[in-house]
């Protein structure tokens, strides 16, 4: 979770996750030039080690953040893109996710999942950049590189989740996004330097979808594919009951 300059909403979101979790840990970037910096630190001051991190990260863009910070931290098995005006409503999501991804797994013979659930704004409309290690592997990174610095970087995993077919909506888990546009934010300086970018990620976003949407989609199907294959296999053999969706 990237986050600059607004350490108090940050808190918000971070006192949301420690009461809420039970299974996630919380990957904190923040950036070296914050003028806030010590007030982050206070927050995170006192949390178990094994349960949130941070690094030291220069000011790369939101999209080359979660990229560094998924190049750091590879061995999950699955991770959720998000913002610091989250806030997490409902108590053990990320065990009830989980569970939902095993259970997907049993029934289709793959890891290859995107999760969304209610976040006050978009919902099922808009999944939120929960997705398997599996998928990353796919993808590469969790952001294109290359196409887009913060804006659309949602848009891409809606697209992948509809057009491979491996979306999966939770509406009984609610993760708020306190967005200004929704009336439940003030816009500050992050939010505007944003919609200064909205041209250039709009034109990344559409060379994403010319360029590399496809491209995933094939390799997503191809194992789909090889996993279909192999339940029924094993369902021939008897070892398997698994349906596939």
């Amino acid at each position: 979770m990237p986050t600059r300059y607004r350490p108090l909403i940050f808190k918000r979101m971070f006192e949301s996750w420690r009461a809420n979790s039970v299974c996630s840990d919380l990957i904190i970037g923040l950036q070296n030039d914050d003028e806030d910096l010590a007030e982050y630190l206070k927050v995170i001051a006192g949390e178990p080690a094994d349960k949130s991190y941070y690094i030291m990260l220069d000011n790369i863009g939101l999209a080359g953040k979660y990229n560094e910070l998924y190049r750091q931290f590879p061995n999950y098995e699955a991770y959720a893109l998000l913002n610091d005006d989250h806030i997490f409503r409902t108590p053990n999501w990320d065990s009830l996710i989980m569970a939902r991804l095993k259970s997907l797994q049993e029934k289709q013979g793959h890891k290859l999942h995107i999760i969304s659930w209610q976040d006050g704004w978009m919902n099922d409309l808009m999944p939120a950049g929960f997705c398997t290690k599996e998928l990353l592997e796919i993808i590469k990174t969790p952001c294109p590189v290359g196409y887009m610095s913060h804006v659309f970087i949602d848009n891409t995993y809606q697209m992948l989740a509809g057009f491979a077919g491996i979306g999966e909506y939770m509406p009984e888990i609610m993760i708020e996004h306190m967005h200004p546009e929704k009336g439940k934010g003030e816009i500050d300086k992050n939010y505007t330097g944003h919609l200064q970018k909205f041209d250039y990620d709009y034109d990344g976003y559409m060379r994403w979808l010319r360029e590399k949407c496809l491209e995933n989609v094939e390799e997503i199907f191809a194992r789909k594919k090889l996993a279909y294959n192999n339940l029924s296999i094993k369902g021939a053999a008897g070892t398997c009951t698994a349906n596939v969706l």
